[in-house]
């Protein structure tokens, strides 16, 4: 929990310990502010220190060593947001996060309604909170490339419209949709000179589309296709496929997350867990199709970021790999350490064979309900999807059994 702090302006400039030593003494003034507080840690965490001393003053002042590092990033949320944030107990780590992502409309209380259920789930992870900030993040990426192209656009001069998912009632159309009089397919390039000509931005991802605004008035043609979508299911079929972009970009946003958590187990410290071993030595002496059909692949990108080494063969053709890619690994790994090399190895497998962007469609596969189990007794916190398909692939189960 932060706890705001007052600096006084006569200590500014002055060596660590009386830093450390002002924030400590003030530490329970009512009338601090937690600017005060945070400004404090930035000093303290810019200070050209060695990294012990640094820890021996964030822990004499109640902070990680994660948090002091933090303190830089979180000093930069305005005033509003820090109050805001800090009232809801975010620590310096969780402000650092929330900084980034703080001009996305309601950042704050997704950040909190996550932390709310990470305290909830009582594994003492950040899990939901990953996942709502790299969401928030994708958002805020998103809007960023979004702003970008109306700029390009208005800058060539290309008239941008509003998004219609029921195109057939209006008089635009993508041009996808159209055809010249003979039947050929039309390029943005080549309707550039029709008086129509003009785009607009897909709603689920940061892509344009070029349409006509008057199809008919400049004597275009539906395609086949186009022509065959405008059946009374067309509003179904439109429906399904939004569901489709929602559910594919929750399942990548979920990768990056998930993919994350699994380094962190590879790099562990000591022994793996019994059940980390016998789900390891399983596939591995198992003799699953998936763990055969990776291996042929000679692939060595994930098991590197898995294990948070460079990939050895990061500039090398897929056709000339290094031979021995983990050997100066294995050799000066301990005993105790020789697991993680397998596991990520495993993981390798799972998360490319079992955990592709299609994984979440029916049939669900039973390697990709095992590897999410496996995970989530591991402590990861699912994403919604994840919990969707682990759940649907039960009831499934279940029903089959009955």
């Amino acid at each position: 929990m932060l706890v705001p702090a007052l600096i006084r302006d006569d200590l500014r400039g002055v060596d660590d310990e009386a830093l450390t030593l002002s924030v400590i003494e003030n530490k329970h003034r009512r009338d601090a502010h937690a600017r005060d507080y945070v400004e404090a840690a930035r000093q303290l965490s810019l200070m050209p220190l060695p990294q012990a001393v640094k820890e021996r003053h964030a822990r004499a002042l109640g902070l990680s060593a994660a948090e002091l590092t933090a303190a830089d990033k979180a000093s930069k949320l305005d005033d509003k947001n820090l109050s805001a944030a800090v009232a809801y107990d975010f620590d310096l780590v969780e402000l650092a996060d929330f900084q980034e992502v703080a001009h996305i409309n309601n950042a704050r209380s997704r950040l909190e309604a996550a932390k709310i259920r990470d305290r909830n789930d009582g594994a003492g992870t950040r899990g939901h909170w990953a996942h709502a900030l790299q969401c928030l993040k994708d958002e805020a990426a998103e809007k960023a490339k979004r702003v970008q192209l109306k700029q390009d656009l208005a800058v060539a001069g290309v008239t941008l419209v509003d998004w219609d998912w029921r195109w057939h009632e209006t008089p635009m159309r993508p041009l996808k949709d159209l055809v010249t009089p003979l039947g050929t397919a039309i390029t943005a390039h080549q309707h550039a000179r029709c008086p129509g000509h003009a785009t607009t931005l897909n709603p689920f991802k940061p892509t344009v589309t070029w349409l006509c605004t008057d199809w008919r008035a400049c004597q275009h043609k539906l395609s086949r296709e186009a022509s065959e979508s405008a059946a009374p299911d067309a509003a179904e079929m439109a429906e399904k496929r939004r569901r489709t972009i929602r559910y594919n970009a929750a399942w990548r946003q979920a990768c990056s997350v998930r993919q994350e958590f699994i380094a962190n187990l590879c790099t562990r410290p000591g022994d793996a867990t019994d059940e980390v071993w016998k789900f390891t030595l399983s596939a591995i002496t198992g003799t699953s199709a998936m763990y055969s059909q990776y291996i042929a692949r000679h692939r060595t990108d994930l098991i590197s970021a898995f294990l948070k080494i460079k990939d050895p063969n990061h500039d090398s053709e897929p056709w000339r790999r290094v031979e021995d890619p983990f050997g100066s690994l294995i050799a000066r790994t301990g005993a105790t350490g020789r697991w993680r090399l397998l596991f990520a190895q495993v993981a390798a497998v799972y998360e490319h064979q079992a955990m592709s962007d299609q994984a979440w469609r029916n049939p669900i596969s039973k390697d990709t309900t095992n590897w999410l189990a496996f995970l989530q007794r591991q402590k990861y916190s699912l994403s919604d999807i994840e919990a969707e398909v682990l759940d649907t692939a039960r009831e499934r189960s279940s029903r089959s059994a009955a």
